[in-house]
C-alpha cells in the first residue's frame, strides 16, 4: 500500500516539472481514458434498473456494492503519467507549430483570436478545461495551431499576469473574470448625469488592488458645470492623497483625451463603469476608428443611460500603441475572496495609526479603536469611513 502511494505521489510530482506541452498531451490522454471508463460503465447491462431494486450490475445486493473509486482530474492524470511512461512518448516532440495570440472576443465554445495570421475564430481544445480554474477570458495570451479549415485551435494558455474579476450577481461563489493580463483597470465616472458615485469607486478600486493592476479614475463629462462640482472635486483630492491616478476628461469637448493617451501607450487597460457615464463615447474620442455605439444618455434616459456594450472586446490601437480592453456597463461590483477580517487592508488611510486595543478589531464600535478616533478627529475622510461600513455590511465573517 505504501509502495503504490509513492508511486502515485511520484507520478503526480513528475507532471508538475513537466513543459506546458507535455502538459497539455497528458491531460488529453487522461480526459480520453476518463471518457473510455465512462462509456464502459454505461454498456453494464441494465444498471439503472438494477440501481432502483438496491443491486448492482449483476444483480447482487447494494450492500455489498463497492465504494466507487475517485473519478478525479488527480488519479486520471496518474494512469495517463503511467500510460506515457509504458509508451515512451514523453521524450517525442510534437510536430505542431504553434503561434502566439490574444484572445480578442468571446463566444460559445471559441471567439475571436488576434495573432500571427491577424483575426480569426478559434475553438478551445476540450482538455483545457480540465486545466483552467475559470474559463478563457479576453485579454488571454494563447499559443494555437491552425486547423484545415483556417480556423484557430488554442492548444496552451500561458499563466495569467492579473485577474480582475467580481462574483456572478446570481452566482457569488462563482467566479466571472472580466480581463486578465491587464496592467490598468480605468474606471470611468461622470461628472453628472449620471450622478458621481464614490462608493462604487471604491468597491472597483478594491477589485484593481486584488487583481494586481494599478487603478486609474477617469472623471468624464467635466464640460458640465451644475451645483455641487466642487463637491465632487474635493472627493477627486482625496483619491489623489491615497495614491489614484486621475485624469478630468471630456468625450464631448476632446478634453484632455491626449494626455490620458500618453499615459496608457503600450500598457494593457481595461475600462469599465456604470451605465451612462460615456465610456463608449470616451473610447471613441480617444479611436474614432472603433466606432463603438453610443447612446444619447443626458436627455433621452434621464441620466441613467443604458448598456450599449454587449460583450467585453480587445482592441488594439497600432497608431497610438494602446492596448484595451471594452466592457459592458455594470450595475453592480461585488467582491471575490475577501472576508471582514481583511477588508481593513484595502483602506490605505487606516495604515500609519497606532494599534487598536484589540487586535481582531472592525474598526465599528470597538472600544479603544484608533481608526474611530480618526474618524472624529477628521483624520480620516467620514465618507470613505462610511463606504468602508458599507462593504462590510456585505462581506462574510472570516472562517477562523
Amino acid at each position: 500500500m505504501a509502495k503504490k502511494k509513492k508511486q502515485k505521489q511520484n507520478h503526480l510530482e513528475r507532471f508538475e516539472n513537466l513543459s506546458d506541452e507535455q502538459k497539455m498531451e497528458i491531460l488529453s490522454s487522461a480526459a480520453r481514458l476518463r471518457k473510455a471508463h465512462k462509456m464502459k460503465r454505461s454498456d453494464r447491462g441494465d444498471w439503472k434498473r438494477n440501481l432502483e431494486r438496491g443491486r448492482d450490475h449483476s444483480g447482487k445486493s447494494a450492500s455489498r456494492m463497492p465504494q466507487q473509486k475517485s473519478d478525479g482530474l488527480e488519479d486520471w492524470t496518474r494512469k495517463a503519467m503511467e500510460l506515457a511512461d509504458s509508451m515512451n512518448t514523453l521524450d517525442k516532440v510534437s510536430e505542431r507549430e504553434l503561434f502566439q495570440g490574444v484572445v480578442k472576443s468571446i463566444s460559445r465554445g471559441g471567439g475571436i483570436v488576434r495573432g500571427s495570421h491577424g483575426e480569426m475564430t478559434f475553438s478551445l481544445k476540450s482538455e483545457l478545461a480540465m486545466l483552467q480554474k475559470t474559463g478563457v477570458s479576453v485579454g488571454e495570451e494563447i499559443f494555437y495551431s491552425m486547423k484545415g479549415d483556417g480556423n484557430a485551435l488554442v492548444e496552451r494558455i500561458a499563466k495569467r499576469k492579473s485577474i480582475f474579476s467580481r462574483p456572478d450577481p446570481l452566482r457569488p461563489k462563482l467566479e466571472r473574470v472580466i480581463a486578465v493580463n491587464i496592467d490598468y483597470v480605468c474606471m470611468v465616472s461622470s461628472l453628472d448625469s449620471p450622478a458621481f458615485n464614490p462608493y462604487f469607486i471604491d468597491r472597483v478600486l478594491i477589485g484593481a488592488r486584488q487583481s494586481g493592476a494599478d487603478f486609474v479614475l477617469c472623471l468624464n463629462k467635466m464640460d458640465l458645470e451644475f451645483k455641487d462640482k466642487e463637491k465632487v472635486l474635493k472627493e477627486l483630492d482625496y483619491y489623489r492623497k491615497l495614491g489614484v491616478t486621475i485624469f478630468e476628461v471630456s468625450a464631448e469637448e476632446d478634453l484632455g483625451i491626449d494626455e490620458l493617451k500618453l499615459f496608457l501607450k503600450g500598457k494593457k487597460s481595461v475600462f469599465v463603469g456604470t451605465s451612462g457615464v460615456g465610456k463608449s463615447s470616451l473610447l471613441n474620442t480617444i479611436s474614432p476608428g472603433l466606432d463603438i455605439k453610443t447612446q444619447e444618455t443626458r436627455e433621452k434616459a434621464g441620466g441613467r443611460g443604458r448598456h450599449t456594450t454587449v460583450m467585453s472586446t480587445f482592441h488594439y490601437l497600432e497608431e497610438d500603441d494602446l492596448y484595451i480592453i471594452d466592457t459592458p456597463g455594470f450595475r453592480e461590483f461585488n467582491l471575490m475572496e475577501i472576508n471582514k477580517d481583511e477588508l481593513k487592508f484595502y483602506f490605505p488611510e487606516f495604515e500609519g495609526l497606532e494599534s487598536c486595543k484589540f487586535n481582531n478589531c472592525q474598526h465599528i464600535h470597538e472600544l479603544g479603536c484608533t481608526v474611530l478616533d480618526a474618524v472624529e478627529k477628521d483624520e480620516i475622510y467620514e465618507r470613505r469611513y462610511d463606504s468602508y461600513l458599507r462593504i462590510l455590511d456585505t462581506l462574510p465573517k472570516s472562517d477562523t
